[in-house]
């Protein structure tokens, strides 16, 4: 990573080499996982025997050397729960050019009025990502991600190094749910939220399982997202401003990836068919993997 930044571009075989590393390495650090999406997006399009490292692929090799530098080379086994604590439930709207998101804090009360809540309008200007496609509809597992990750920042996860921590939150999105079992996406802009949670998690070390729940049992986040407030009490509602929240990767990686995400669609047309071949001597002859 050091050197690649160092350098500010590599061939791409030995990329491609370290790439398979990462993969095989943090099948044990899952929270690191994530920070491969841009690596595996750039990776797969440019054919080349070397490239400039685009601003989105530096900023995660940058991520990972600190996390690496930090210590987090390893990833603590949290105590087993037999039953997992339920922390919050999300949901999102897209309908035409009206974006929202919403959540409650299940823990909080078995009381609908005593939960905390948060409903948020997303618009064209706090959130242009969600219009790439054309319709914010089609985005509509970024914005669930989204309102996942909102829940986290305003219900809170705990105390900082708490090592048996482990809940759950719910959303009617059965794709995200999976993208969080597997902890990789190389879709945007859903990658980049997906690698503000994993990031989240870490530095808490706490462990998060999304639930899958039918739209039926999540008509309280439904209603909040169509600005249905009945049943809340209006002094627990939690603000949650996108603009200002720069968060630990985040704000950078939704900037930089949009204009990965161009370069990665230019190259995947220009592409050619043959492969260039690269015969120099391959990577795992020259800088073996020496592991323990």
């Amino acid at each position: 990573c050091e050197q690649a930044l160092k350098d500010g571009s590599v061939r791409l075989a030995d990329f491609r080499s370290v790439l398979g590393r990462f993969s095989f390495a943090f099948a044990a650090m899952e929270h690191l996982r994530p920070f491969l999406a841009p690596l595996y997006a750039w990776g797969a399009a440019v054919n080349a025997r070397s490239a400039q490292l685009p601003e989105a692929v530096a900023l995660s090799l940058s991520y990972i050397k600190y996390m690496l530098e930090s210590g987090i080379s390893s990833q603590r086994v949290l105590r087993h729960m037999p039953m997992q604590h339920e922390l919050f439930r999300a949901d999102a709207k897209a309908e035409g050019e009206e974006i929202w998101i919403g959540g409650w804090c299940v823990a909080d009360s078995a009381d609908l009025s005593r939960c905390r809540w948060f409903s948020e309008k997303l618009n064209r200007q706090n959130a242009c990502w969600a219009f790439l496609a054309g319709e914010p509809f089609r985005a509509i597992a970024s914005l669930e991600m989204l309102a996942t990750l909102v829940g986290l920042v305003v219900f809170g996860l705990g105390a900082e190094g708490r090592a048996s921590l482990s809940c759950s939150a719910s959303t009617d999105n059965l794709g995200n749910t999976c993208v969080l079992r597997r902890w990789l996406t190389t879709k945007y802009p859903l990658s980049c939220f997906v690698m503000e949670i994993a990031a989240l998690l870490a530095k808490a070390n706490v462990e998060l399982n999304l639930l899958w729940l039918p739209r039926l049992q999540n008509v309280e986040a439904d209603a909040l997202t169509n600005s249905d407030y009945r049943g809340f009490n209006p002094d627990l509602r939690q603000k949650f401003c996108l603009e200002e929240y720069d968060g630990l990767a985040l704000k950078q990686m939704l900037a930089a990836g949009e204009e990965l995400n161009s370069e990665v669609k230019a190259a995947r047309k220009k592409k050619q068919k043959c492969v260039i071949k690269d015969r120099t001597t391959p990577l795992r002859v020259r800088d073996p993997w020496d592991g323990p």
